[in-house]
């Protein structure tokens, strides 16, 4: 049964110079009880009141002037607010084709209430079910709740083929799927043939109306039917693979259907901003308006997928053989970009095959490197030498892995095409992927728990001091995770499809904590990691900027015992001036362990990055320490890099801190020295070179905004940041995570295991 819309429906139709009205009463309920387009209209035939009299009375008014046509015309109804009291009009323009659209009444207004309700109902399900069943298959397990009921045809197709997906059923899915894109391609080619094609018309009008909303919500579900079934293909495929065929060979492969899975969703997209709210029930809106703000989140990741998939594709070695040059970071000893380089692997892959994966320890090539260079001044405390195990000195990544490749070239090594960078948090997600991994030739069984102790362990003290291998250990396991990893030939469909899932969650989370962090030589794939945000490069700010990067001198292995805090107070003074005050505390939580490396004292050159020209005020809980060099270097190498760093730096009289430019950003440095039980609270307060301006008149509110940039590599330390106005200034917006700590005092609490920004908006009280 149609259920007719209660508002009382009124169709201008232009025929010649004439304006025709047509009305009926359509209304849900009349009597108490409800009525379809059929009752009513019989009704208001009883009642001498068809359409076509009207039209017979209509058509012997005199005309209208072609003046008044055209202004009608021009009304815009597509904002046009109305209640369930009111009635709401459809004017079509002249532009329309002579027709004989009310040559059948009955049969036409029934025909276009129950067309455009039907897709509306459609439309719903497609709502609830876009969000849904998106994440059906890209989650590949979780249902998220109760879906809209709606008893259609498409519907159950559309929930059926979401079931499907989650439970890795893609065969049936794809049915499904086809199935709904098949009702609603029937919906649209109904709408489209309505009236002699008038609906099509309209909905190519610049005009919202009942029909071109219906329409829209037609061919967006159609596109949605589309999206899922390319992706229910793409994991079906995925859920073959095997040994031959592994994940990343595989994965050159996909590209088209990543490249049609965008497409799909970008239409989709586009249909959703057509659609007017104005004209879908109330009770329904909400979903319509969640789908149009969801939807272009998943379709712009799949088109940034599909854009970079060539670049991808040349990563992988599609084009010719790629050779990486592999850095195992540890940041249990903290360095700029990561940790303390202690093993280096050369990774060969070609078509997504890896043809060679080889692990050593560090100091082997730095052996061979026959050029003397002069080391960063606090690396001079430890080796008067520079060589591939301290370059990572650079907190700018591209920077230091360009300076590691070179290196690597000078020891005798080949010209490599990238350098991936790794910590040991992405092998212990991995471990968490594959389960514990038994080390027979080892006497012990790896696990996420015990990898860092147990691996620490074997490179120390347990290695054959005779072969002198203490990397051997790596270089064992690290084969044995990677076959663990891609073989799913004794899993079943659901469980493979699970683990594959769960490896590119693994990734995804490593690359965003920058525990994974990639540099290529190809300008063209570089720019891609960089605006992927893999690069690991120094971010630029238009606000403010803060970042502190530790670099543990000789230091063992004690940051994974250290617990750090980061205070960040800004205040902002009446006259514009921002004053911020930097508090770091260190606690040292080794001293008892079992492990020695955990209880030696924390040697730490710390750097913190500010914008360019801050001025230092203050700087207190540091240790100062006087430069000497420990050999005479008149006959080494000076490093480029190093040197334009080196000739910038300015001591503070005050407080012996090292002031310097890098990376575009100003830095002090100084070293901080934390033993075992003690805790250690570093200050720097400084001025910021800029100051907030506004006036009453052509500037009546401004802004504030801080980047906060985590280490590389690290493990995130706790941050608490505060904002402070002056008394006769008000906050008119916050980010989200900035609260309100009191009057003209807001605060944020979070953890730095990824880069964060916060900021407000203020202006005077009297504005």
């Amino acid at each position: 049964m149609d259920i007719i819309p209660n508002k009382k429906s009124e169709l201008l139709y232009q025929r010649g110079d004439q304006k025709i009205k047509g009305v009926i009463d359509l209304r849900r309920f009349a009597d108490g009880k409800k009525k379809t387009v059929s009752e009513v209209i019989r009704k208001e035939d009883k009642k001498k009141k068809t359409v076509s009299e009207v039209i017979r009375k209509e058509d012997k008014k005199k005309k209208f002037t072609k003046q008044t046509t055209s202004s009608k015309n021009k009304q815009d109804i597509s904002n046009k607010q109305y209640n369930t009291n009111r009635k709401f009009k459809i004017k079509a323009p002249n532009l329309l084709p002579k027709t004989e659209f009310f040559s059948r009444p009955k049969f036409r207004f029934s025909l276009l209430w129950q067309k455009s309700f039907a897709s509306f109902v459609l439309a719903i399900v497609f709502v609830s079910l876009t969000v849904f069943s998106l994440s059906f298959i890209q989650k590949g397990i979780e249902k998220k709740g109760k879906i809209l009921g709606v008893s259609t045809e498409a519907y159950d197709h559309l929930k059926q083929a979401g079931q499907s997906a989650s439970n890795q059923d893609f065969e049936n899915s794809i049915n499904n799927f086809d199935s709904a894109k098949l009702n609603f391609s029937n919906i649209k080619t109904s709408i489209e043939s309505f009236g002699l094609g008038i609906s099509g018309t309209i909905s190519n009008l610049p005009i919202n109306t009942p029909i071109s909303t219906a329409k829209n919500l037609a061919e967006a579900g159609e596109n949605i039917s589309l999206a899922g079934r390319n992706i229910s293909t793409l994991f079906e495929n995925i859920s073959k693979l095997d040994k031959e065929n592994s994940l990343i060979s595989s994965a050159l492969n996909f590209q088209t259907a990543i490249s049609d899975i965008a497409l799909n969703l970008e239409n989709a997209e586009n249909n959703l901003t057509k659609v007017d709210l104005n004209y879908i029930p109330e009770e329904f809106q909400e979903k319509i308006a969640l789908s149009k703000k969801e939807l272009p989140v998943i379709a712009n990741n799949f088109k940034n997928l599909s854009e970079d998939f060539q670049t991808m594709r040349k990563i992988l070695g599609s084009d010719h053989s790629q050779k990486y040059l592999i850095l195992f970071q540890n940041n249990s000893e903290l360095r700029p970009t990561g940790g303390f380089i202690g093993s280096y692997g050369i990774l060969d892959i070609e078509d997504g095959e890896i043809k060679n994966l080889f692990i050593d320890g560090i100091f082997n090539p730095d052996g061979q490197l026959k050029e003397k260079i002069v080391p960063p001044m606090p690396i001079q405390k430890i080796s008067a030498a520079w060589s591939m195990h301290d370059a990572n000195w650079f907190s700018d990544f591209p920077t230091s892995a360009k300076k590691i490749a070179l290196l690597y070239e000078k020891t005798g090594g080949p010209t490599v095409d990238g350098v991936i960078s790794i910590t040991p948090d992405v092998i212990e997600i991995m471990l968490e992927v594959t389960g514990p991994i038994e080390m027979q030739e080892y006497g012990t069984t790896i696990s996420k728990e015990n990898f860092l102790t147990q691996t620490q362990l074997q490179v120390e003290e347990l290695y054959d001091k005779e072969e002198n291998r203490p990397k051997k250990f790596l270089s064992d396991l690290a084969p044995k995770i990677i076959e663990k990893l891609l073989d799913g030939d004794n899993l079943e469909q659901q469980d493979k499809i699970q683990k594959y899932l769960n490896f590119i969650n693994a990734i995804e989370e490593s690359l965003k904590e920058k525990h994974i962090l990639f540099y290529h030589r190809d300008s063209e794939i570089e720019e891609m990691i960089i605006r992927r945000g893999w690069g690991g490069q120094m971010l630029n700010s238009s606000g403010n900027y803060l970042s502190v990067v530790h670099s543990n001198i000789n230091g063992y292995k004690t940051d994974a015992v250290i617990d750090e805090q980061i205070f960040h107070n800004t205040e902002i003074l009446s006259d514009g001036s921002i004053i911020n005050t930097v508090k770091i505390t260190r606690k040292h939580l080794g001293g008892k362990s079992d492990y020695n490396w955990y209880n030696r004292v924390n040697s730490d050159y710390m750097r913190v990055y500010v914008p360019t020209g801050s001025i230092l005020l203050e700087a207190s809980g540091h240790t100062v320490q006087e430069y000497e060099p420990p050999i005479d270097y008149s006959d080494f190498k000076t490093d480029p890099d190093v040197k334009k760093i080196e000739d910038t730096i300015k001591i503070d009289s005050d407080s012996g801190t090292h002031i310097f430019e890098e990376s575009g950003k100003t830095v002090f440095g100084n070293w901080v020295y934390v033993s075992p039980q003690e805790t250690v609270e570093i200050t720097y307060k400084y001025q910021l070179p800029y100051k907030i301006n506004f006036d009453s008149f052509t500037k009546p509110a401004d802004k504030y905004s801080i980047l906060i940039q985590k280490q590389l590599g690290s493990k995130g330390s706790n941050f608490i940041g505060t904002i402070k106005l002056p008394s006769e200034w008000k906050a008119i917006w916050r980010s989200q995570d900035l609260n309100i700590k009191n009057f003209n005092e807001s605060i944020i609490k979070t953890n730095l295991k990824t880069d964060r920004i916060y900021g407000m908006v203020f202006m005077e009280n009297g504005n």
